[in-house]
């Protein structure tokens, strides 16, 4: 049995950075145990007539993403395994979305809106701020200093910008950030909501560069490898262990979704590829080893056209 927490948050835009004050207000949160393999849940396109700005999920048998740019979403890691996404749905339409669920996990998924209150001056201002994805929060410790950007051509900004996330935009500035915070590397700015009569804001690698009288909002992501993935596709797993055993060698890259298995070479090159799968099974989870197991045996008889005394008398058992 798995649990999920789901939230629905607004990001609080101009919060110090280095303050115990959250970054981020939890308007409704619920949680509960689920034995499903996918969780779905409502995304509202606004919430209290604030916009959708992206979702979090964390340990998700697809493990740590965000996705951003509703309708058309974007995920952030880059998934090996894409979970399911948006349906594209007409703008400002609710949605549903599903998050696939491994067993005995705990799934914490964040629904997360625009304040757009500005900063109660009037003037226009980028707000910026960096997000975990591996974790999915926020970053924001007293104790720590998680500087992540750099202002030019007016580097006065700089401190400011770290501090509340606030940039004035009386004159064109440039937003560069750090390659990482706390050793997590960056992955890509995602302009949340833009408006003004200067012109769109530009990304170009880790610099966000916005345009004088610009309001702008926009995240700077960061995240590591997808590490806490689990094993939900047996074909990349194959590709794998083909790639490890024929460095070199071009191995027909599965398609997520695609019935087909890896065009390999030979029938014998696929039989040594499952039967040193099946010598390392100790090393994989002990919840996947008995899923995996069946499987190899299954492509092992439809290989040999049935071994069946072989594999009982445990010659490939586990």
């Amino acid at each position: 049995m798995s649990n999920v927490s789901l939230s629905y948050n607004v990001w609080n835009e101009g919060v110090k950075r280095r303050s115990p004050t959250p970054k981020f207000t939890a308007v409704t949160t619920q949680s509960g145990p689920t034995n499903d393999d996918t969780y779905p849940f409502l995304v509202p396109s606004t919430l209290g007539g604030l916009p959708l700005a992206f979702v979090s999920v964390s340990g998700s048998a697809n493990g740590h993403y965000v996705i951003c740019n509703y309708p058309n979403p974007v995920y952030l890691p880059t998934p090996s395994d894409p979970p399911p996404a948006f349906n594209n749905p007409p703008l400002g339409a609710n949605q549903i979305m599903k998050v696939n669920i491994a067993l005995n996990t705990n799934v914490t998924i964040s629904v997360w809106y625009l304040p757009l209150g500005g900063d109660g001056t009037g003037q226009p201002h980028a707000y910026i701020d960096s997000f975990n994805v591996d974790t999915g929060q926020f970053f924001f410790d007293p104790a720590v200093a998680n500087d992540f950007v750099m202002v030019t051509p007016d580097g006065s900004l700089t401190f400011n910008a770290n501090d509340t996330g606030v940039v004035p935009t009386a004159a064109d500035e440039t937003i560069t950030s750090n390659a990482q915070i706390l050793n997590i590397p960056f992955l890509n700015w995602e302009v949340m909501s833009h408006s003004g009569p200067g012109f769109n804001p530009e990304v170009s690698d880790k610099a966000l560069k916005v345009y004088a009288n610009s309001s702008v909002y926009a995240i700077g992501f960061f995240g590591s490898k997808n590490k806490n993935k689990s094993l939900v596709n047996f074909k990349d797993f194959y590709a794998a262990i083909s790639h490890e055993l024929y460095p070199g060698e071009a191995v027909d890259a599965p398609k997520p979704g695609d019935g087909n298995p890896p065009q390999w070479r030979t029938a014998v090159k696929q039989l040594a590829i499952l039967m040193a799968m099946n010598g390392s099974m100790s090393k994989v989870d002990q919840r996947l080893q008995a899923s995996i197991h069946a499987e190899i045996v299954s492509q092992v008889n439809t290989l040999t056209g049935g071994l069946n005394k072989t594999v009982q008398g445990g010659k490939i058992g586990r």
